[in-house]
């Protein structure tokens, strides 16, 4: 049977019910109910709860360290935050990972991550660098797009699009070359 439940979100510290379904978990059988967290909403009276229900412990995402994760989530204050959500997960004795996404913006800045997490002197467990597997900075990601149109007239239906992937980076110019009815207007339609 499941052995771990993660939760994760969107941001699950937002549920005022957390504390709750931590519990519900564990007392279903769950061996392990893991976090999965930015940390920024996560407050002493709330990891204390977390940890009494039997929280097993927390997953925080950090982009960078100090003033760079700011910078690359455009969300000023927000590493103090998480950082505080960090000290309160560590009072509580709740073990934390760090996982951070390596992506263009803090490609550089990926070496220094460990020394700038021991140089904290958090109780951090384990640094997870999570390298994806399609492009985060995209600003457009089609994934399995497909597009039929029904017959019409006595003319058979006909499969414009079937099952196409892509992504357009940020920045760039993507033209849509093809023959006359391959389905340009419909993918960008």
């Amino acid at each position: 049977g499941v052995r771990e439940v993660v939760l994760s979100g969107g941001e699950p510290t937002l549920r005022r019910d957390l504390a709750a379904l931590v519990a519900h978990a564990r007392a279903a059988g769950i061996a392990a109910v893991t976090l999965e967290t930015n940390g920024a909403l996560v407050t002493g009276e709330l990891a204390a709860a977390l940890r009494s229900a039997g929280l097993a412990g927390a997953r925080v995402q950090l982009t960078a360290w100090g003033e760079a994760a700011d910078a690359i989530t455009r969300d000023p204050g927000g590493f103090a935050a998480a950082q505080s959500g960090l000290r309160a997960l560590a009072r509580a004795g709740v073990p934390i990972t760090i996982t951070t996404p390596i992506v263009r913006a803090n490609l550089a800045l990926a070496p220094a991550l460990p020394d700038a997490i021991a140089a904290s002197g958090l109780p951090i467990t384990a640094l997870v660098l999570v390298v994806p597997v399609t492009a985060p900075d995209a600003m457009v990601r089609f994934e399995g797009i497909s597009k039929t149109y029904p017959a019409y007239r006595g003319k058979p239906g006909v499969n414009a699009l079937v099952n196409i992937d892509f992504a357009i980076p940020r920045g760039s110019i993507t033209g849509v070359i093809g023959r006359s009815g391959a389905g340009k207007s419909s993918l960008v339609r």
